[in-house]
């Protein structure tokens, strides 16, 4: 490649092991002193990733089910093209945090345990593509004022909504509302503008902050109350 540059395509082996890679010149029976380790491994394979959606801002953790990863800092994720470190679990399972992207759309998920060579998931492309959304913004609840003897717990078991009215809402399996700090509940989508969240069970007088998630994990920076 250059005058300080050279690669070697790696021979294949029958089993992972640890060697030790050595230089040796054309016509020479000379081999450098210093010898540089080199680790096989077995071939990976990826059988889910969840949740394959976040914001556009990044930071959403995605849990990669498989085989045969291992714990080495090389280990790695690209989105679109975009590299991050994996977090090694276990043998059948890493975390990956989605790094800031410049637009939304569906980005390729693949991963690597060198840092050079990548797998895919498996299925069609859509399938194995995180898709990045834009944030969400809301800006109304309706009604925002919810007398007490409305309490969901009072109504023999029916369902009541209030809607939530914003900008960046999209159809999802995984829409939530977040009530207060751990209180989370399905969301049915309206429109980009409107999602219908089902109130929880509440026992006395305050006011709530209400946030909303496309993926059932990550929640709006907005609230409304």
């Amino acid at each position: 490649l250059s005058t300080n540059k050279i690669s070697c395509l790696t021979p294949s082996v029958t089993f992972p092991t640890d060697v030790l890679v050595s230089l040796r010149y054309e016509g020479s029976e000379k081999i450098t002193d210093v010898n540089y380790p080199f680790m096989y491994y077995r071939d990976i394979s990826i059988t889910s990733a969840s949740p394959m959606r976040g914001f556009v801002t990044g930071g959403t953790i995605v849990e990669i089910s498989g085989s045969g990863f291992i714990g080495t800092s090389t280990m790695s994720c690209s989105f679109g093209g975009y590299q991050v470190f994996a977090r090694f679990v276990s043998n059948s399972l890493i975390e990956c945090m989605s790094p800031p992207f410049n637009s939304s759309g569906a980005t390729e998920l693949q991963v690597s345990i060198n840092g050079y060579d990548f797998v895919r998931l498996p299925g069609q492309i859509h399938e194995r593509s995180f898709l990045y959304d834009n944030e969400v913004y809301l800006l109304e609840a309706i009604p925002h004022v919810i007398p007490i003897k409305s309490n969901p717990g009072n109504q023999g078991g029916k369902e009541l909504h209030i809607e939530i009215l914003g900008s960046g809402f999209a159809k999802s399996n995984e829409l939530a509302c977040l009530f207060g700090k751990n209180e989370v509940k399905k969301a049915y989508f309206v429109s980009e503008s409107e999602v219908l969240c089902p109130l929880p069970d509440f026992t006395g007088v305050g006011t709530i902050d209400v946030k909303v998630s496309l993926n059932g994990a990550d929640f709006s920076n907005s609230s409304v109350n």
